[in-house]
């Protein structure tokens, strides 16, 4: 039976992960439904393992591979790939780094102590990787980051949006490299790649050389979710709403979500038409930014009509839906936009951003503007509220449009027949190397995957351990994936040639190196990656010659 591995790791308690862990909760309900074919195995991590446990079952394994003080989880004991603390690493790396720096400090301090104790660890082990010890046909990789692809394991990835490319100033620099990172990774790896809206299918297409048949677009119709729902009978009363009409925006305070534009256009609103624009109600994770929108308000003389809810439940979100005047989204950038189909489906009329993929979703059944301008955002306010047709019209107009879209069991029907596809197809080869940087700094591995008729050559890779490492020496652990490891230990300020036989048919040889550290946890640099040993050279020797493939493959 072939077994499908979920990396939720990314998975965060709350509303941290916005309208993704909606998605991704509601496809894995609706695949353990619809899937007797298959099972599947959650890769989790310590924050949110539990809260995972109520989809364990019959088809449904949970295993907790990623720790919060970087060290190994219950899951990754043995194999290669598995050094101490290695993989909880790697997962740190892909994740953002609003969520992986304070958890990063406390893997970098345990670091620290490792080449005391890494030795006599690194060198007993053998045995396969994880995915391919447990089983797995197929890595599904819902929160975008291939973090645990394997060579010989097939890699489905999600692909939400390319905002940092289009708006790199709401992002610190180091998010933007690391994205960029992230969608590099998804190009090498993925067999298919998901995408929730054709704007992002071509937004990715014209960013990478990815090649169209590998990316698909599916929507993110999750809306019919709230509706299976009791509302919350007391919800509108404990949050201290409904007194007054109210007009709704769900989304997390990031700077996209454009909060501080619409208070502006609000405020025009409201000062022009006192008596007939209602309430504004904000839900979302609490954080940084909303705290300075609060003062905002404040400073605007608002905070009686301004109302900040928080995170809230999804009972509470459908009472929320149930009874506002109307929804308004002012989003300068949106991979989809989950929002307005739930609109749609509560019967409430729609406002929203000319831009990015909302008039893909949104289609004739909403009230447009740009988001960069107040005016026209206020004008919109005032028009909805003042024009009963006009409402009317684009409600009726919404359930047309809802009509198009499909539900979450047949959103989960698409994935699971990509699924198939990717599993049923041969296996993609990208022959190339991975793993070292332009400078010749590796990360904690390398991998170089390489297609058939090899068997008459070898690989030679040399690596380096300057005198400068923060550690005495390093170790580089050497597997194909059929079972057997070797270990190199290379002491600080020598090198080592590795030399390996390469068999006549596809496969790959992969690096693991132990320890690693950051230049910027020394304190005498910025650089922040996470860093092994140089990497001198890595040729292809055979009876054609030498190929260098740090020179002919693109690194990473």
């Amino acid at each position: 039976m072939p077994r499908i591995a979920v990396d939720l790791t990314p998975l965060r308690p709350g509303g941290e992960n916005g309208g993704a862990k909606v998605l991704v909760m509601e496809l894995l309900s609706e695949f353990i439904r619809l899937t007797p074919e298959y099972d599947f195995l959650l890769l989790t991590a310590d924050w949110n393992h539990e809260e995972l446990a109520d989809l364990e079952g019959p088809k449904v394994t949970r295993l907790c591979v990623l720790s919060a003080d970087g060290a190994r989880g219950e899951g990754t004991g043995g194999g290669v790939g598995q050094p101490l603390h290695a993989v909880s690493r790697r997962a740190l790396r892909w994740l953002p780094l609003r969520i992986a720096t304070p958890l990063r400090q406390r893997a970098v301090q345990l670091a620290r102590r490792l080449p005391r104790v890494l030795g006599p660890v690194i060198t007993g082990m053998h045995g396969p990787p994880l995915l391919q010890k447990h089983g797995v046909s197929l890595l599904f990789c819902p929160f975008t980051a291939p973090t645990y692809a394997e060579p010989t394991i097939r890699v489905v990835c999600v692909v939400y949006d390319l905002q940092h490319q289009t708006y790199p100033q709401f992002f610190d620099p180091r998010e933007v490299a690391h994205r960029d990172e992230v969608v590099k990774q998804v190009q090498f790896w993925a067999d298919a790649v998901v995408c929730g809206s054709e704007y992002t299918r071509q937004t990715l297409l014209a960013s990478v050389g990815l090649e169209p048949e590998r990316a698909r677009t599916v929507h993110n119709c999750i809306h019919g979710r709230l509706h299976r729902l009791v509302p919350a009978p007391d919800a509108l009363r404990d949050l201290q709403i409904g007194e007054r009409p109210y007009m709704f925006y769900p989304a997390n305070f990031w700077a996209h979500k454009n909060h501080s534009m619409l208070l502006t256009a609000y405020g025009i609103a409201v000062h022009g038409n006192p008596d007939t624009v209602p309430d504004l109600v904000f839900t979302g994770a609490p954080g940084q930014q909303e705290e300075e929108l609060r003062r905002a308000v404040d400073l605007m003389g608002l905070g009686s009509r301004i109302h900040f809810l928080g995170y809230v439940s999804d009972e509470a979100l459908a009472s929320i839906f149930q009874h506002c005047e109307f929804l308004i989204l002012p989003s300068l950038y949106e991979g989809f936009g989950i929002p307005v189909l739930e609109a749609f489906s509560f019967s409430k009329p729609v406002l929203c951003s000319n831009v990015t993929s909302l008039p893909e979703v949104a289609g004739d059944a909403a009230l447009y503007f740009d988001p960069r301008q107040p005016r026209q955002i206020a004008n919109a306010i005032e028009r909805i509220t003042t024009d009963s047709e006009l409402a009317a019209r684009l409600v009726r107009r919404g359930h047309r449009r809802l009509a198009e879209f499909g539900n979450s069991r047949e959103i989960a029907e698409r994935y699971l027949a990509i699924f198939g596809d990717v599993m049923a197809a041969p296996r993609r080869v990208s022959e190339g190397l991975r793993g070292v940087y332009p400078d010749g700094w590796t990360g904690d591995r390398v991998t170089i995957l390489h297609g058939a008729g090899r068997g008459s050559g070898y690989l030679e890779t040399v690596f380096e351990a300057p005198l400068y490492l923060p550690h005495d020496r390093l170790w580089v652990v050497v597997s194909d994936g059929k079972g057997e490891t070797e270990t190199h230990t290379i002491e600080r300020g020598q090198s080592a040639t590795i030399t390996r036989r390469l068999p006549g048919d596809t496969g790959f040889v992969e690096f693991l190196i132990e320890p690693t550290f950051q230049p910027s946890a020394q304190g005498d640099s910025d650089d922040v990656r996470i860093l092994g040993c140089l990497c001198r050279g890595c040729w292809i020797v055979s009876q054609h010659g030498r190929e260098s493939l740090v020179e002919s493959s693109r690194v990473t």
